[in-house]
C-alpha cells in the first residue's frame, strides 16, 4: 500500500496533465504554480465545493447550458457584463421614477397640437435672431409688392 501510494506521489510530479480544457498543462506541481499565480483572478469564487459530492446538474442539462450561452448576441453578453449599482434607489423613489416615465410615454403619445400663440410672439420679440428673420421677411413682404 505504502509502495503504490509513493508511485502514484511520484507520477503525478512526472505525469503531464490537461486541465481545464488545455488552459493548463504539465505536471501536477506545475499547474498548482499556475493556478496560484493566477488566483487573484479567481478570488471571487467564495464557495467550497464538496469533493465526495456529485454534481446536481446532469451532463445532459450542463450541455444544453454551453448550447444556450453559445447563441447569445454580442448585446446579450454586453448586457451580462454589465455591474449592479452599488446603491439602488428606496422603494419610494423607485415609484416616483416609474411614475415619471409614464407620464412623459403619455405626453410623447399625446403632444400638443400647436404652440400657444402669445408665447410663440413673446419668444420672437426677445430673440434677437428672430428679429433679425423677422425684419428680413418683412422686406421680402414688401418688396415683393412692388
Amino acid at each position: 500500500m505504502i509502495n503504490r501510494r509513493l508511485r502514484d506521489i511520484r507520477e503525478s510530479e512526472t505525469y503531464r496533465q490537461s486541465v481545464a480544457a488545455g488552459v493548463y498543462q504539465g505536471s501536477a506541481a506545475t499547474i498548482v504554480k499556475e493556478v496560484n499565480r493566477h488566483r487573484s483572478h479567481y478570488e471571487w469564487f467564495t464557495d467550497s465545493v464538496p469533493l465526495d459530492e456529485t454534481c446536481p446538474f446532469s451532463e445532459g442539462a450542463l450541455k444544453n447550458v454551453l448550447v444556450a450561452l453559445r447563441q447569445f448576441t454580442p448585446e446579450k453578453r454586453r448586457e451580462l457584463s454589465l455591474v449592479c449599482p452599488e446603491a439602488l434607489p428606496s422603494a419610494e423613489e423607485f415609484a416616483n421614477l416609474l411614475k415619471d416615465k409614464a407620464i412623459a410615454v403619455e405626453e410623447r403619445k399625446n403632444p400638443a397640437q400647436g404652440a400657444d400663440e402669445l408665447l410663440a410672439d413673446l419668444l420672437a420679440k426677445n430673440d434677437p435672431h428672430t428679429k433679425s428673420l423677422s425684419n428680413n421677411k418683412y422686406t421680402c413682404y414688401t418688396s415683393f409688392g412692388d
